[in-house]
């Protein structure tokens, strides 16, 4: 008779045989009609992510519940209980949110490849976590971005791209793909429109930003470029992001230690933050705008979060208003 496999064995057996390079990830978002892709497993980080969780949760299982032998057997309760004992044992929020993120993945995973109905929602329970601090709940400032901005002595594709971003409100994805034909200059010496080609979700969209000093940014960076030259160098998301995290870090711009749950500084970082500042300043600008068009201030207010969805790229603010109310509820 045949060893039987363990639940780890099993768990890795699945993701292997899920992990598909070559796929573009977010055209692959099911459509109706389509066939469902969530359990397919992208990139190597992304398997050994999922690898890492599923060890984790296994071992947990077999020293709590010895008697459960098949993934299929793996009960909801199994996986709270494993989340909340890694929130005991010290791990930052940003660690539980990605185990949590990894449940759901492994669970498709497990039910594709097994034919099985597992289902591995949690929920984080912050009040278990020593530090509930997390660098993404939180937007830089106007005056940050604006410190960083002075700091540039010599600018590069990353500087460029951070200021870029800071009109547009742009994901950090799209660096590697805009190019100087995605620029249009308007006659007036301020309107700059901007398209995304396949963004997220594979989707095309377009922004019109209206300021002059990002019109003659803009007019100086595709300057000499041909249409398809990249905007910014061909450099990746990775580098952008290090760039501004290694900045922020010399100008030594910190959420300070009365904001965080742990007493203690904490580094902002990463693109995500400028997004959500550079969004909650064209809500402001908007709302203003709508109530100086007479609108009541509710009225402005719906309008100007519409506004900020669509810039944002998530469609209609009455299907997507609770992610706007996550960027404009960003501490800073």
């Amino acid at each position: 008779m045949s060893k039987k496999r363990s639940l780890f064995v099993q768990s890795m057996t699945a993701i292997e045989a899920s992990f598909t390079l070559g796929y573009d990830k977010h055209s692959a978002k099911r459509q109706s009609g389509q066939p469902d892709h969530s359990w397919r497993v992208y990139s190597f980080s992304g398997k050994a992510n999922l690898l890492d969780t599923a060890h984790n949760l296994c071992e947990y299982i077999k020293e709590h519940h010895p008697e459960v032998d098949k993934v299929r057997s793996i009960r909801p309760e199994y996986c709270q209980a494993w989340l909340d004992s890694k929130a005991k044992g010290g791990c930052s929020l940003n660690t539980i949110e990605t185990y949590k993120s990894n449940l759901v993945k492994l669970s498709r995973v497990i039910n594709h490849h097994f034919g099985a109905h597992t289902n591995f929602e949690t929920k984080v329970n912050a009040e278990l976590i020593p530090d509930r601090t997390s660098p993404r709940e939180f937007a830089l400032t106007s005056d940050e971005i604006q410190r960083v901005k002075d700091s540039i002595v010599r600018p590069c594709h990353s500087s460029n791209f951070f200021i870029f971003s800071t009109y547009t409100c742009c994901r950090v994805n799209s660096v590697e793909s805009i190019q100087k034909r995605h620029i249009t200059l308007g006659n007036d010496g301020q309107t700059v429109t901007v398209f995304f080609e396949k963004d997220k979700g594979g989707r095309n969209r377009e922004i019109t930003v209206t300021d002059k000093e990002f019109y003659s940014f803009c007019r100086s960076l595709i300057s000499g470029k041909a249409d398809t030259d990249s905007l910014f160098g061909n450099i990746k998301k990775g580098s952008a992001d290090k760039w501004l995290n290694r900045n922020l870090r010399r100008l030594g711009i910190t959420i300070p230690s009365e904001k965080t749950v742990g007493g203690k500084a904490v580094q902002k970082s990463g693109n995500h933050s400028v997004r959500k500042a550079s969004i909650q300043a064209y809500y402001n600008k908007q709302y203003q705008h709508y109530i100086d068009k007479g609108y009541s201030p509710d009225k402005a207010d719906r309008t100007a979060k519409n506004d900020c969805c669509i810039r944002l790229g998530h469609g209609s603010a009455e299907k997507r208003v609770d992610i706007v109310n996550i960027y404009l509820g960003a501490k800073s």
